[in-house]
């Protein structure tokens, strides 16, 4: 479970602080065939699975404009994963869109490991594009071929 002060936090999904409003966790336009169970539980926890993925969209803002995301105090994205597929790299997106020019920044995390948890503690200015933080309305989870992935603690942090 995260330890980070509430403060400090902008969080999407956790059960530590209290999340954002988000439009949804799986897009109409995100990969045809990936499938989104929301909440899977493990061990008691609410979590997110995607399966038979390569790409899925999350929207916060697209249409409750009080969702969008104003990270501009924040230095990092977190999220933790989980994928039984060997060899998974996820390239991790955030799209701002600053008056109409939409900047996005795109993240490789590398190859993850498999069937075991991994926290991703990712400074925003390692995120190649994004010029903007001040209006952030989506995240994308691609992935070089069909896949499952579980995602949970989705927050930015300063």
């Amino acid at each position: 479970a995260p330890t980070r002060l509430a403060a400090d936090v902008i969080s999407l999904f956790t059960t530590v602080y209290t999340n954002r409003g988000v439009d949804t966790w799986r897009t109409s336009w995100s990969a045809n065939n990936n499938e989104l169970t929301d909440p899977f539980v493990v061990s008691g926890r609410n979590i997110k699975k995607y399966s038979l993925f390569n790409f899925v969209g999350v929207e916060f803002g697209i249409a409750t404009p009080a969702n969008i995301v104003d990270a501009s105090t924040m230095t990092h994205f977190h999220v933790d994963l989980w994928s039984p597929n060997p060899s998974s790299n996820i390239e991790i997106q955030l799209v701002n869109d600053a008056s109409g020019t939409a900047a996005i920044g795109k993240y490789q995390t590398g190859q993850l490991g498999t069937g075991q948890w991994v926290s991703l503690d990712i400074p925003l200015a390692n995120f190649t594009g994004l010029t903007a933080k001040n209006k952030l309305q989506q995240l994308l989870f691609v992935a070089s071929g069909p896949s499952v992935i579980y995602v949970d603690n989705v927050y930015f942090r300063k």
